[in-house]
């Protein structure tokens, strides 16, 4: 997890599960945030199919990211970012789960 007094962006989000979403996504790991919500969403619906319980903080995530790419106030767009980065902490350990199913 970043430093918490550093500003989290979302690029780094991308950054670091960027590879992951991809893998579920079946595309090439996103560079870009619009790219990367894309990529949740499919993600999401490709592990709501398999019964994963992470699939709906995908989606929510999603959404956080889009709202703080929008958000003009700073210290909103911290608060989004966090959610997202919480709702999105256990991909690893999820994407792993999906890799033994597919």
């Amino acid at each position: 997890m970043p430093n918490a007094t550093a500003p989290l962006t979302a690029i780094r989000l991308v950054a670091r599960y960027g590879v992951d979403i991809g893998f579920v996504a079946e595309e090439t790991p996103a560079t870009t945030v619009d790219t990367f919500t894309n990529q949740l969403r499919t993600a999401y619906e490709r592990m709501n199919n398999s019964g994963l319980s992470l699939a709906d903080d995908l989606d929510i995530a999603a959404g956080y990211l889009d709202d703080a790419e929008h958000a003009t106030d700073p210290a909103e767009q911290q608060v989004l970012l966090r959610k997202a980065a919480d709702l999105m902490r256990d991909i690893p350990d999820a994407v792993g789960e999906y890799r033994d199913m597919v």
